[in-house]
């Protein structure tokens, strides 16, 4: 378990217990420990276990401000001890852990029979998916279960499918049957702010037969599926999903 408390000017903000391996802070809604300061990069510190050392490791994912460990700016990985205190700007994450995480807990969700059959995803490591920090047994980020922002009527439903993000290495749990593309914090995937990002810009819809229809939401928009542009598609397993420079993997759940 890892438990983390978040500080502010020396004030308690708030306190997270985790039982997983790998947890993610920065501004995004979708980070495990997110931050809503402009001080605090949209991904920007991410904190793993690695396997091989049996120890949990630091590594800032190349934030304006940094991460300081023991009065020091980290870079690549940074081992733990089992209580530390990460610092950027203001803010304060102290951390306890408690004992070795587990493989269900490294899979957080997703069933696998060791740590290392988390890497046969579908994706390839060349392809960025996976953690800078080599362990390659526990290196994605997996979103947190969000709420619907939209429409509380909006069925949630088992999880049978993810949707990868590549360029911030985030896995997405499609867990409603509508879900949008956009950059704002009401979109459920999270597309890079560019010329051409904007708010709920195309829907995944998923039908009662399990099919997975993503549609643009503009008579106009299209994005690229296989480096194809099309406004509507239904997808398939390890298709590739562009929106300008955001790409996105889909992927069935245990296959």
């Amino acid at each position: 378990m890892i438990k983390a408390i978040v500080y502010h000017n020396g004030e308690q903000i708030k306190t997270y217990e985790f039982e997983k391996s790998l947890i993610t802070v920065g501004r995004l809604p979708q980070n495990d420990i997110p931050i809503n300061s402009m001080s605090i990069s949209r991904m920007h510190l991410k904190i793993a276990y690695n396997w091989e050392k049996q120890a949990y490791f630091a590594t800032d994912l190349n934030s304006l401000n940094g991460t300081f460990v023991k009065g020091e700016k980290i870079s690549g990985d940074t081992q733990l001890d089992s209580s530390e205190k990460l610092v950027s700007g203001q803010f304060v994450i102290a951390l306890e852990f408690m004992g070795a995480p587990t493989p269900e807990d490294a899979a957080n969700g997703i069933s696998y029979d060791s740590p290392s059959e988390m890497t046969n995803t579908g994706v390839s490591e060349d392809s960025n998916v996976f953690s800078a920090a080599g362990t390659g047994s526990d290196g994605l980020f997996f979103s947190k279960v969000a709420s619907s922002k939209k429409d509380n009527a909006i069925e949630e439903i088992s999880v049978k499918a993810f949707i990868i993000e590549l360029n911030n290495k985030i896995i997405y749990k499609i867990d409603k049957r509508e879900m949008t593309f956009g950059n704002s914090a009401n979109d459920d995937f999270y597309i890079e702010s560019g010329v051409f990002a904007s708010e709920n810009m195309a829907t995944l819809t998923v039908g009662e037969n399990w099919d997975y229809l993503l549609q643009s939401n503009s008579m106009m928009g299209k994005f690229k599926l296989n480096g194809v542009k099309v406004n509507r598609c239904l997808l398939q397993n390890k298709d590739r999903i562009e929106f300008g420079s955001s790409l996105f993997i889909f992927k069935l759940k245990n296959d």
